[in-house]
């Protein structure tokens, strides 16, 4: 809380509702935790990382280098998504390239 406190990010005063660190830590995490489960869930896949994309980097203004190398993998993440997306079609080429590649499937009867 210590962090929240000194560095200011709770922004909820600023919007006319001011909200103790606590709860802003609380709906925090509870936002990330349902932005996760959509991502994981593919539901509006390439919206979410859109929408996404903007508080990514709000905190590089705030944090400089040090949050532009932490965030690097989200931002590789994010564009994997943007460009593949979710669908039967890119599921099935994302299964068929990791059975290719990482587990060598024999075709056949041998397979089995």
């Amino acid at each position: 809380m210590g962090f929240l406190r000194d560095s200011g990010l709770n922004f909820t005063p600023y919007l006319g509702v001011p909200l103790p660190d606590e709860v802003f830590v609380l709906l925090a995490g509870s936002v990330e935790l349902l932005v996760g489960l959509w991502l994981v869930l593919g539901v509006f896949l390439r919206e979410v990382v859109i929408v996404a994309w903007f508080p990514v980097n709000l905190t590089l203004t705030l944090f400089l280098w040090e949050e532009l190398i932490g965030h690097l993998p989200v931002y590789g993440v994010m564009a994997v998504l943007l460009v593949w997306g979710a669908g039967p079609k890119n599921e099935a080429l994302w299964l068929e390239g990791l059975r290719g590649r990482l587990v060598p499937v024999r075709e056949g009867r041998a397979a089995l």
